[in-house]
């Protein structure tokens, strides 16, 4: 119902931490994710009842685990390593 907002979920035995209300940084055993509906295409949710599932298109996901970090204001998450093109 609101794409802009960043949806931020958060596994047992991990922490996302937020610094400068911008930037977030991933401590713990396992993982973060992170729903961006900033582009979604179609939802069904304005018309789901109840505890009904919803359908949603074009969303970005972004599972973040330990030295990982996401960037709010460019929607960008930073994850060390391999870059994959």
């Amino acid at each position: 119902m609101h794409p802009g907002t960043l949806g931020v979920g958060v596994d047992e035995n991990t922490c996302a931490i937020v610094e400068d209300d911008r930037h977030i940084k991933v401590c713990g055993k396992n993982a973060i994710t992170i729903v961006d509906g900033k582009d979604m295409v179609s939802t069904n949710v304005a018309e789901v009842e109840g505890s009904r599932p919803v359908a949603v298109s074009g969303l970005k996901i972004h599972v973040l685990t330990e030295g990982c970090a996401f960037d709010m204001k460019t929607r960008g998450a930073k994850i060390p390593g391999v870059r994959l093109e």
